[in-house]
């Protein structure tokens, strides 16, 4: 009914943006991140489920607690925000026109 997204505390992994939340997003499922960064920022601010601490086990129960309860209507919000990123942000024909225009325009 969800997906977990487990990433370590780890300063160089927490500044990318990890390349399983673009799988995530296919499967269009509620996603438990259990991360820090760009990451729990994607999920946060995109309402696409609940996050953790990796360092705190209590926050993890609790948000495993969390995703347990996560409804049909929340699992279709999910779906529909799901669809809008990657139609947007990782949609990589228009990620490619946008670097090219930075390249030509300089």
């Amino acid at each position: 009914d969800f997906l977990i997204l487990p990433l370590m505390a780890n300063e160089g992994i927490e500044k990318t943006e990890p390349l399983k939340i673009q799988s995530y997003l296919n499967a269009k499922k509620p996603i438990l991140g259990i991360l820090r960064g760009s990451g729990r920022e994607i999920i946060t601010e995109n309402n696409l489920g609940v996050c953790a601490d990796p360092d705190d086990i209590e926050d993890i129960a609790s948000s495993f607690v969390k995703s347990i309860d996560f409804t049909k209507d929340y699992s279709q919000k999910v779906q529909i925000s799901a669809k809008i990123l990657m139609e947007t942000r990782f949609n990589k024909k228009r990620i490619i026109n946008t670097i090219t225009k930075l390249m030509v325009s300089t």
